[in-house]
C-alpha cells in the first residue's frame, strides 16, 4: 500500500471517527429528520459531480467542505434515527464518504512534507477536540497541529518528554525580482530546524529534521540584516509553532551577523524567551542544505498592480496546463 493509499484510508477513518465523539441533538422529531434526509439526498448527485475531477488543482475546496457537511448531517441522522436509513441510502452516503476521503487524502499527501506515523495519528484523532476539528477543518490542517505537537518530543509522539536542545541552519539569498522594472531584488532566507545539538550539516537527516522554511524580507537587501531577521523568524517559529523554550544552537555563514545578532533591542525580548541561544559561524561550504533550500525556492510578495500583470499573462491557465501535462 502506498503512502497516498494510507492517507486516503486515514481520511475515511477520520470521517467515521467524528460520529463517535461529537454530540448530536437529542429528541429530534422523526418527521423533521425525514425532511432533512430527503434534502441531503437531493444534493447527493451535485456533490458527487463536484468531486468528480481528475486533478487536485481542479477541485473546489468549498465543494469538498459542503460534501463533508452533507455526510456529517447524514451521520447525525443515522445515529438518532437509524430506522429511517435504508440500505440504498447507506450505500449512497458511503460512496460520498469515499469520494470525500479520496480528496482529503490527496490534500494530506500534497500539503504534508513529513511522512505521518499512521497509528500515532489515529490515536491523536481519538478525542472530542480533534473530532470536532474533523467537522470544520481539512485533515491536513489537523495533521499540521499533530506534527507540531509531536515534532520536538523525545522518542516521537508517544513520549511526553521534550528535547532539551535544537539546532538551526540558516542561509540567505538575493534574487532578481521577476516583475521589477529596474532590476529590483527579492530577499529570501531559509532555515532548517533539527532536534539535538548538531555540529555539522551532514548529521541532518529525516529522523531529526523538524521543519524547513523559506521566507521573504521586504525591508532590506543587505545580507547581514536578512540573516538577522532570519534568526528572529526561526526563533519565533520555535516559540509560536512548537511552544519550545529550551536551548537553541544556530549556525550561520555570515560572519558579520554573528557579531551583531543579539544587539537589536526589538529582538532581545524574543531571545530571553529561551533557556539559551548560541549563534556560531560555519563556512558556506558546510551550509549547503540551507543554501539549497533558499536557492531552490522563492518567496515573493506582489503588489496588486504586479499581480494584475500576472493575470494579464493568464498565468493561472499556464500553470494548470503545466501540472496537467506533468500528471500524464
Amino acid at each position: 500500500m502506498t503512502i497516498l493509499d494510507e492517507y486516503i484510508k486515514l481520511a475515511l477513518y477520520a470521517l467515521n471517527l467524528r460520529g463517535q465523539y461529537c454530540k448530536t441533538k437529542a429528541n429530534t422529531e422523526i418527521e423533521n429528520e425525514i425532511r432533512a434526509l430527503i434534502g441531503l439526498l437531493r444534493k447527493y448527485s451535485l456533490r458527487m459531480m463536484q468531486l468528480n475531477v481528475h486533478f487536485l488543482y481542479e477541485l473546489d475546496l468549498n465543494s469538498l467542505r459542503e460534501a463533508k457537511s452533507n455526510f456529517f448531517g447524514y451521520q447525525d441522522i443515522q445515529r438518532r434515527h437509524p430506522e429511517i436509513v435504508t440500505k440504498e441510502v447507506e450505500i449512497m452516503m458511503n460512496n460520498l464518504a469515499r469520494r470525500v476521503s479520496y480528496w482529503e487524502g490527496q490534500l494530506l499527501y500534497e500539503n504534508t512534507r513529513t511522512i505521518i506515523d499512521y497509528e500515532n495519528f489515529r490515536e491523536y484523532l481519538q478525542n472530542p477536540i480533534q473530532a470536532n476539528r474533523i467537522a470544520k477543518d481539512f485533515l491536513y490542517e489537523i495533521a499540521e497541529s499533530y506534527l507540531c505537537d509531536s515534532a520536538l518530543q523525545e522518542g516521537g509522539s508517544k513520549s511526553n518528554q521534550r528535547v532539551e536542545s535544537v539546532t538551526i541552519f540558516i542561509d540567505e539569498t538575493n534574487k532578481k525580482h521577476p516583475l521589477h522594472p529596474k532590476g529590483g531584488l527579492v530577499s529570501n532566507y531559509s532555515f532548517i530546524i533539527a532536534k539535538g545539538k548538531i555540529k555539522k550539516e551532514s548529521e541532518l537527516n529525516y529522523a531529526n529534521i523538524v521543519c524547513e522554511k523559506v521566507g521573504q524580507v521586504r525591508s532590506t537587501n543587505h545580507v547581514e540584516d536578512i540573516t538577522l531577521e532570519a534568526i528572529g523568524n526561526a526563533l519565533f517559529t520555535l516559540l509560536y509553532d512548537y511552544n519550545y523554550t529550551q536551548d537553541v544552537h544556530i549556525w550561520i555563514d555570515n560572519l558579520t551577523a554573528k557579531h551583531h545578532w543579539n544587539k537589536k533591542k526589538k529582538e532581545l525580548a524574543l531571545y530571553k524567551c529561551f533557556n539559551s541561544v548560541n549563534v556560531s559561524h560555519v563556512s558556506r561550504g558546510y551550509n549547503t542544505k540551507a543554501d539549497a533550500l533558499s536557492r531552490q525556492n522563492v518567496v515573493v510578495t506582489f503588489s496588486k498592480a504586479e499581480f494584475d500583470k500576472l493575470e494579464q499573462f493568464d498565468l493561472a491557465n499556464q500553470l494548470k496546463n503545466y501540472f496537467k501535462n506533468e500528471a500524464v
